[in-house]
């Protein structure tokens, strides 16, 4: 690594991806797109510093990182943000071996180079302001006329997390009414990708995967936090009739050949 420059796109007045370019000592530039901190500051200071430690090290394998940055694997796993940069430097690393290998990050990775990719809309960001059911409504159809034919929405954002298992449904009421509503616009040939944000509990998120069953999504992203708990999720993806997704805070190998993924029968994309 010879030098870096942050950049960033703005998609509202909420929400901003943050990307790192980083250059290397023959000229070649890998970027990266990273999470902010939870707090929201300081991140780009920490990636700066990380980013510093490595200036000028050979690195012959993007999993040398962490070891040349003297960070155990215990302590990246308690420390979401000093995971989040270390995975987005560990990243650049195989871009930048890919651009002179003339591979692919997939074939990199072991995977089979495909013609395309299918990509989803997320339509919870447009419906931050007002979360109610014609929102997500007029987003699902926004996503529909655009050609997307696969929909993912965050419904429960604001439901306390983990709620008793006596008033989940009941609290869950609106929330579970908008799925439904992106159901039926979207139609009966596009997928209905539901993400819980890990608002319930083991207890609580096969109730709610029954009701969700009822509009038939394709995935049922994260009732629980994988990374708190990922036996509860594991036995919860045993008892639901859909497909479990989740894990995006998790790092390392061990995390993603742990129990939740010998039990879920799919995984959503992961940062870290």
């Amino acid at each position: 690594f010879q030098s870096i420059e942050f950049a960033a796109v703005t998609v509202n007045d909420r929400v901003t991806w943050p990307f790192a370019l980083i250059t290397d000592d023959q000229g070649a530039t890998a970027a990266t797109e990273f999470k902010y901190s939870h707090s929201g500051a300081g991140f780009d200071r920490l990636f700066a510093e990380l980013f510093g430690s490595l200036k000028g090290k050979q690195i012959e394998v993007e999993s040398d990182a962490g070891g040349l940055l003297e960070l155990g694997i215990d302590r990246l796993r308690a420390d979401f943000d000093l995971a989040t940069a270390v995975s987005a430097l560990r990243n650049v690393v195989i871009e930048l071996q890919c651009q002179y290998a003339g591979i692919g990050m997939t074939e990199a990775l072991g995977g089979a180079p495909a013609e395309s990719i299918a990509l989803y809309a997320n339509i919870n960001h447009s419906v931050y302001k007002r979360r109610d059911t014609y929102e997500f409504t007029r987003a699902a159809e926004r996503a529909v006329e655009e050609g997307f034919d696969t929909v993912k929405c965050a419904p429960f954002d604001y439901l306390p997390i983990a709620p008793s298992s006596q008033n989940t449904i009941e609290a869950a009421r609106d929330d579970l009414e908008q799925v439904t509503a992106v159901r039926l616009t979207a139609g009966p040939d596009e997928q209905v990708l539901v993400d819980c944000h890990s608002r319930f509990d083991e207890h609580t998120a096969p109730l709610i995967a029954e009701r969700l069953a009822e509009s038939d999504i394709g995935w049922f992203e994260e009732p629980l936090q994988p990374r708190d708990d990922p036996e509860g999720l594991a036995r919860v993806t045993r008892q639901v009739e859909m497909p479990v997704a989740g894990g995006e805070g998790g790092y390392g190998e061990e995390f993603f050949a742990g129990p939740v993924s010998g039990a879920a029968r799919s995984t959503s994309s992961c940062p870290t």
